[in-house]
């Protein structure tokens, strides 16, 4: 009987640290401005911000799972979808009409496995490599409203992506897919292809830099249709001033038909408040990407940040872009409030 008492006591310990090891999370974000565009001069109707697209961060709800294997491999999932301003869970249709953009987790839904030794694999819609490298030049998203724009780097479906694990400073993440099914390039072909990778290095000098060299190319019917080449950086400097810069060229399905983009931005805090800015140029020699959609051109923005915590802030933001290839000016004016979950 003793026995017996102990090896039910030992299973249920057991399986109390399996059931400890496994967990899910609930988590998210939520903001929403009062905004005013000028156009030429010409004011809009100031309305309230009602796309997932917050001008500080970026508004969503999602679930994430880790289960610990052993002490070196972990199985885990993400689902993540955009929340607008108007309660909606997921993305609009687009003029693409296709699924991968109407499904309520259309930011992420993908499952993996991770390895201190060997790394990270993970398959589903993710985001692809050239666009993990763009939160080290860019701290806020009211430039990314305006013109920050790739052909190649963003959110994809059906993509398997491997991560290093990472070796003196040095890693790497490789993502494929045959059916990127949302993504529209040149004359509306949609790519069957897509192929990206990232090196990144942190710099060991005083207060480090992380550097990141990615490029991505997608093809319609073995054709290249697009290709995204990006170099970028971010340091911190006198304490807590923290710089970041990028030049990303996008070519279409020629070598003249390419746009030249150039970011730098600025974060300092001060105790609760924060200041950011950034400075954004796009010098296109084709209508491709985003030359057609009119942002070639040049302009600057500003905010000021105020953490009442962690989780909470409220800010003012301005921005001003001379969008030169559809001759018009655009000035943005935004007064918000921000919360994580």
């Amino acid at each position: 009987m003793k026995k017996l008492l102990i090896a039910t006591a030992a299973l249920a310990m057991v399986a109390g640290t399996v059931q400890a090891q496994s967990s899910a999370t609930v988590y998210g974000a939520y903001g929403n401005s009062v905004t005013n565009t000028k156009t030429n001069g010409v004011s809009a109707a100031t309305v309230a911000q009602d796309t997932a697209r917050d001008h500080l961060y970026t508004t969503n709800l999602g679930i994430t799972g880790t289960e610990v294997i052993n002490n070196d491999l972990s199985v885990f999932f993400r689902l993540e979808g955009d929340l607008s301003g108007n309660g909606t869970l997921g993305a609009a249709a687009t003029t693409s009409g296709t699924s991968e953009t109407t499904n309520i987790f259309n930011r992420h839904a993908h499952v993996g496995m991770t390895s201190k030794k060997f790394g990270t694999f993970s398959a589903g819609r993710q985001n692809d490599s050239v666009k993990d490298t763009e939160g080290l030049a860019q701290f806020y998203n009211l430039s990314d409203n305006l013109a920050n724009k790739t052909r190649i780097g963003d959110r994809i479906a059906n993509a398997a992506k491997y991560s290093t694990p990472v070796f003196s400073g040095l890693s790497a993440s490789y993502t494929t897919s045959n059916n990127p099914a949302d993504t529209t390039l040149d004359a509306g072909d949609s790519a069957t292809r897509h192929n990206s990778f990232a090196i990144y290095y942190k710099v060991p000098v005083n207060g480090g830099i992380d550097v990141a060299f990615a490029q991505g190319k997608e093809e319609a019917s073995n054709a290249q249709t697009g290709k995204t080449t990006r170099i970028s950086a971010r340091t911190q400097i006198l304490g807590n001033l923290s710089i970041g810069a990028a030049q990303t060229t996008n070519q279409g399905a020629t070598t003249a038909a390419k746009t030249k983009q150039t970011l730098v931005s600025v974060n300092k805090p001060f105790g609760n408040i924060e200041v950011k800015a950034h400075y954004w140029n796009n010098n296109a020699s084709d209508s491709v990407g985003v030359a057609a959609d009119g942002l070639d051109g040049s302009g600057y923005g500003a905010m000021g940040v105020y953490n009442f915590s962690k989780r909470t802030a409220v800010y003012a933001g301005y921005s001003d872009f001379d969008a030169t290839t559809a001759a018009s000016k655009v000035k943005v004016t935004t007064v918000g409030l921000f919360h994580k979950f």
